[in-house]
């Protein structure tokens, strides 16, 4: 059995910050981890940030409706990365979706391949033809080929293109992650 995760790479080298302003704006502020209603994490590499919420997986919505957000308010280039049982992986770039790896199985027989137009930009490191050279190999694990074409967007480590709420929350001795914890404003009238 593989994996199945669900998160967000944000072109933001101080992501921390604008997200935690970002959520207060929507009514949320910060908070200890035992009254929280929404939990992340984040980890920051250099100009890119991962950011995996803790429902992602089981609610690939509230991942989607996190980055439609992201881009909108803070005006920053953003895709998600949903994996799916290690065999194939969905990424969304401004509704731009294409599926690396095998979904056949899944009964994705003709998947959406990357639009040069959306994708090219974010290349930091190479060609869009190098990226199709990554995201077309035939890999065992989605998460190989994904990690491999991390560098060309300038990605560091290679391993935040596929964020997981679940490796976040057990690699407690990574500096770079911050935990961030939110509840919702309790509005009270009089």
């Amino acid at each position: 059995m593989g994996r199945f995760s669900n998160g967000l790479n944000i072109k933001s080298s101080n992501f921390v910050n604008a997200f935690t302003e970002l959520m207060k704006k929507r009514g949320f502020v910060p908070c200890d981890e035992s009254v929280a209603e929404l939990s992340y994490f984040v980890e920051q590499g250099g100009e890119w940030a991962a950011l995996a919420g803790e429902d992602y997986t089981d609610n690939p919505s509230h991942s989607e409706s996190d980055l439609a957000l992201i881009v909108q308010e803070l005006k920053v280039p953003a895709f998600s990365v949903e994996v799916v049982d290690s065999d194939f992986a969905v990424l969304n770039l401004n509704g731009s979706e294409v599926i690396v790896g095998d979904g056949s199985g899944y009964g994705i027989e003709d998947a959406p391949s990357a639009d040069r137009a959306v994708w090219e930009p974010l290349l930091t490191n190479g060609t869009f033809e190098d990226l199709m050279d990554f995201w077309e190999n035939e890999e065992v694990f989605v998460e190989d080929a994904l990690c491999s074409s991390a560098p060309l967007f300038g990605i560091e480590p290679p391993t935040l293109i596929v964020p997981d709420f679940r490796d976040f929350s057990e690699d407690t001795d990574n500096k770079n992650v911050t935990a961030l914890y939110f509840r919702k404003v309790l509005k009270i009238g009089l």
